[in-house]
């Protein structure tokens, strides 16, 4: 689980359940930098930060740090004006060459909103995958859960269809199913800069796996996107779906 919004007084927690045995997955935490103004916030959250950078756990790590970039759904800075706004471009807070990754669900569910900010043409062209994967950028992809609805399928079934609450949104951006596999496999692996320990089966890297109960591959539409794991193998346990082992 990459969990991307977690405060210094919430990891606390995380150490103190793998210490008591009662963490039933792999955790990889970034630690929120969200509303912090200066260098010298940053420099101090970073040395709060260092007892927790060693790496080693194959159980719990630190990932990194979360900055904001821009202001979001309603101030998501665009270079041309917003549909609701003509006067307003957005805020950008950071300006940095990044690996991408795209939140499939979170364009699904929030399609209706989305376009009465920036308007139906530039909601078509978010999280473009095609475009981006052609020309070689570090893409991976996940949920945005909460804010997006949870599940690997659902996230591979809307890359591969551009479906949202509002209909088919920019479908030339679409991808294949075996790309959005790869984006949810061996490219979120590497962005945690794990690719050589998970994302494949392959001797010497970490035992964690999914068994479904039909072939992903083989399903199309409302079944691909419903489709949930029967079980999940964790460091080679077999973890229940309440997450007890």
């Amino acid at each position: 689980m990459r969990d991307c919004a977690v405060t210094p007084d919430d990891y606390a927690v995380l150490p103190a359940a793998r210490e008591a045995r009662a963490l039933n997955t792999r955790v990889r935490a970034l630690i929120s930098a969200l509303g912090l103004t200066s260098k010298v916030q940053v420099e101090d959250l970073l040395d709060t930060m260092e007892d927790w950078r060693d790496g080693s756990d194959p159980w719990l790590q630190v990932w990194g740090v979360k900055f904001g970039l821009d202001g979001g759904l309603e101030a998501g800075a665009t270079e041309e004006p917003y549909a609701c706004d003509h006067a307003f471009s957005g805020t950008l807070t950071w300006d940095l060459g990044v690996p991408v990754t795209i939140q499939q669900p979170l364009l699904h569910d929030t399609a209706e909103v989305e376009e009465g900010f920036w308007g139906p043409e530039r909601v078509a062209r978010l999280f473009p995958a095609r475009g981006w994967l052609d020309l070689g950028a570090q893409v991976s992809a996940g949920s945005d859960f909460p804010v997006g609805q949870f599940g690997v399928m659902r996230s591979v079934w809307g890359l591969t269809t551009r479906q949202t609450v509002i209909g088919v949104k920019g479908p030339e951006h679409a991808i294949t199913y075996d790309e959005a596999l790869t984006l949810h496999t061996t490219q979120a692996a590497r962005l945690c800069g794990e690719e050589n320990l998970r994302g494949t089966l392959t001797p010497g890297r970490l035992a964690d796996r999914t068994i479904w109960d039909q072939d992903p591959a083989l399903c199309h539409g409302d079944a691909l996107r419903d489709l949930n794991p029967t079980h999940t193998v964790v460091g080679g346990l077999l973890v229940t779906p309440a997450g007890m082992r």
